[in-house]
């Protein structure tokens, strides 16, 4: 009885892994063996929940059966954590023939917990907006752009929001911003405000970006 492989990757949210023990040679008898845990980065009850080094771990290969599956329960929380590894063993083989059964090479697995879906995430509400030029000849209209953070909201979270011109022109059609929204724990949102400039021009649509960047942010993605 053995491993199919050594290592497998899973996500927090999955909530339950399942690791498939095969069993080779003569099916005839019946055998098994015990699957446990070992800790490592990833703690038990936090992360996984244990499988003790005792009968209670012990998976049984019936009469004519080939594999089975060892299930360790992943643990799900709203925090973000780098990967996170445990390990999991077959020991104490039994078997009902008189040779008895035997645990193969491959013994142990290595498990790393990925948690990406938690990660501190700032992105735009909306892809485009479409805003009136105002009456003129020096009105302004404030447009609200509302930038949101979603993901582990427990930390500070940086990142720069800056205008850039498209065919729309700064100080002709709008005001220039370039500021860094500062996420304080809890807060999901932070409103953008963009100063619209009226202008005597007759003009057709006309169009500029926002953009997040171009520094990296900070405790975030």
């Amino acid at each position: 009885m053995q491993f199919e492989k050594t290592a497998y990757k899973v996500k927090e949210n999955e909530g339950v892994l399942s690791i498939p023990i095969v069993r080779t040679g003569d099916l005839t008898f019946k055998s098994s063996v015990l699957c446990f845990t070992r800790t490592m980065s990833a703690m038990v009850m936090d992360d996984f929940e244990e499988r003790r080094n005792a009968d209670d771990s012990r998976i049984i290969f019936l009469k004519g059966e080939k594999v089975k599956n060892c299930t360790v329960h992943i643990n799900d929380d709203s925090v973000f954590e780098p990967e996170e590894e445990f390990q999991v063993h077959l020991g104490t083989p039994l078997g009902d023939h008189w040779s008895g059964a035997l645990v193969g090479v491959s013994d142990m697995v290595t498990v790393i917990i990925t948690n990406d879906e938690d990660a501190p995430t700032i992105e735009f509400e909306q892809t485009s907006y479409q805003v009136r030029e105002p009456p003129g000849p020096d009105g302004i209209e404030v447009l609200n752009i509302k930038v949101v953070r979603s993901g582990d909201q427990d930390r500070t979270s940086k990142v720069r929001c800056s205008t850039r011109d498209g065919s729309a022109q700064s100080g002709v059609d709008y005001n220039p911003k370039s500021r860094v929204l500062k996420f304080t724990p809890g807060m999901d949102h932070i409103l953008f405000k963009v100063e619209i400039l009226s202008n005597e021009d007759r003009e057709w649509h006309e169009s500029f970006s926002l953009v997040l960047g171009p520094d990296d942010p900070v405790e975030a993605v």
